[in-house]
């Protein structure tokens, strides 16, 4: 430790030994360690304070010897300290307690300063953990009243427990056998160290698990699959003849169609679509449907009418109307030409013939063709 050969009791100091002549009790405070140099036209004796107080270290030492001298002391460590400093500055501070139980205020009894001869203290690493007990000697006179009692709660260094214990093997062996219990002798709780306790730690994996929101933030990249705008564009959707706003779905849909469409002359083909009636009937005006394939069935709604035509036999359309409390069946002729059917309604005594024909003017009939 640095040399604080430039100490001395303060004035301060000097003033607080008229009240310990007077029967006071001295009594040490705190001692503090700091790493100022002493200000121009400063001495030890005429200090007040310190001048960069770093730590303040509490007593657990006080020892009082036949020559008027105290011995102080306190256990340092680096834990709190954020960076390195100079132990340059070293002090006592004290109070006087009367016999009426009042005490004077506490002041700066002594004070040492090492100076350029100041020793380099270490912040704290788990590799430049620190801990000294230091000691300090300063004059009180003799006859003088010394409060040697150490507050509780107080801790010592190894050794001094170990000069304590002075061989001990009763004690030793029971301070041993605590060091080495492993479950949790003083009851620590979960919360007492910043924990989760089982319960707590329980509910947070579970509701992780039950997020279902993607808490992780996956991309579709992540997985090996294509994001929204990669799984379907416009031109993409052109090429197997959909609109612009088809969703991938549609190109599936379609995909299915094409390959069973594709397949062998006898394998079964399907085709749906619309038409827009005209208002028109009789062999004159007939309906035409043209089709990617020779119709074998076809089946057409509307509002009111379902008509079903069975492509291999003439005049076999047979048209069902919800018409006069859908008691209404009626024929159609028919023709069909390769992939084209043609059908007209053939009577002219039934009232709204146009009806008949599934061709009511600006209704939207919807068709669905079986072939092959």
């Amino acid at each position: 430790m640095g040399v604080f050969a430039n100490n001395a009791i303060t004035d301060a100091g000097r003033i607080l030994e008229g009240e310990l002549k007077m029967g006071a009790v001295f009594t040490p405070t705190r001692i503090v360690m700091g790493s100022g140099f002493l200000p121009s036209g400063t001495t030890a004796r005429t200090i007040k304070d310190v001048i960069s107080p770093v730590i303040s270290l509490q007593i657990n030492k006080k020892n009082m010897s036949s020559n008027g001298t105290v011995i102080i002391g306190g256990v340092y460590s680096n834990a709190e300290i954020q960076s390195d400093f100079y132990f340059r500055e070293l002090a006592l501070y004290a109070k006087a307690v009367k016999s009426d139980g009042s005490a004077t205020d506490e002041i700066l009894y002594s004070y040492g300063n090492a100076g350029n001869a100041a020793d380099l203290m270490p912040a704290y690493t788990s590799e430049t953990a620190v801990e000294k007990q230091i000691d300090l000697v300063t004059y009180v006179g003799i006859d003088v009243k010394v409060d040697l009692t150490i507050e509780s709660g107080i801790y010592v260094t190894q050794k001094q427990l170990e000069d304590a214990l002075n061989g001990d093997e009763d004690i030793q062996q029971i301070l041993n056998e605590h060091i080495g219990n492993k479950q949790n002798p003083h009851g620590v709780t979960a919360a007492q160290i910043g924990a989760y306790n089982k319960a707590e730690t329980n509910n947070l994996i579970n509701t992780h698990i039950n997020n279902k929101q993607n808490p992780h933030g996956v991309t579709a990249a992540q997985v090996g699959a294509y994001d929204k705008n990669q799984s379907l564009t416009s031109t993409t959707a052109g090429l197997f003849g959909l609109s612009a706003s088809a969703v991938p779905n549609d190109v599936l849909a379609k995909i299915l169609i094409d390959s069973a469409n594709n397949n062998a002359n006898t394998k079964c083909k399907i085709q749906r679509g619309t038409y827009v009636g005209t208002g028109t009937y009789g062999s004159s005006t007939p309906n035409i449907l043209n089709f990617n394939f020779q119709p074998y069935v076809v089946v057409i709604t509307g509002k009111r009418e379902i008509a079903i035509c069975n492509c291999t036999e003439p005049k076999s359309m047979a048209v069902f109307s919800l018409l006069n409390n859908g008691s209404g069946c009626y024929g159609c002729d028919t023709k069909v030409s390769g992939n084209q059917l043609t059908w007209w309604f053939y009577s002219n005594n039934v009232a709204g013939n146009e009806i008949f024909q599934m061709n009511s003017s600006g209704e939207t009939y919807t068709y669905t063709v079986i072939g092959y």
